[in-house]
């Protein structure tokens, strides 16, 4: 419990605090005041956005090692990442990360605003709709319906 100072979990010189659901106008303040942001969620997730807000905001980041957090963090360079369902792989994560923070955050930052940005994403989506639509590729060039064999 963070308000009972005996127990409360320390990382540095401070208590670690779990913060609960926050009002979305909200949520860039939260991730700025943090030092570091932890997921740590045991069930799988495709694409975690918890994990790029703290990236753009240039936090440090803890997050399991499979599913989306384990595609999105480079291990060392962008986040820390632990071992699912260890809590002392999950410790571990999170002091490195701590005395990292400032390093992982720049870098996380700049990772992100270089792999999610519209321009990149964008193209990767409408070829993945197009896939999933057209099995064969489309032809974006106009058609010239000028000349006509009938």
């Amino acid at each position: 419990r963070a308000d009972d100072d005996e127990h409360a979990v320390r990382v540095g010189d401070r208590p670690a605090a779990h913060i609960g659901p926050v009002p979305i106008d909200q949520v860039g303040n939260w991730y700025h005041a943090a030092d570091v942001v932890v997921l740590a969620s045991r069930c799988p997730e495709a694409s975690s956005r918890t994990v790029l807000e703290a990236m753009s905001c240039g936090r440090a980041v803890v997050a399991p090692n499979f599913g989306g957090p384990a595609e999105i963090i480079t291990e060392g360079s962008t986040g820390r990442l632990f071992e699912r369902g260890s809590a002392t792989s999950l410790a571990t994560a999170i002091k490195r990360a701590y005395q990292e923070r400032q390093s992982l955050g720049a870098r996380a930052r700049l990772a992100c605003a270089r792999r999610y940005r519209p321009e990149v994403v964008g193209p990767q989506y409408l070829k993945l709709y197009q896939s999933l639509v057209y099995p064969q590729p489309i032809n974006t060039q106009p058609v010239d319906r000028s000349s006509s064999n009938a």
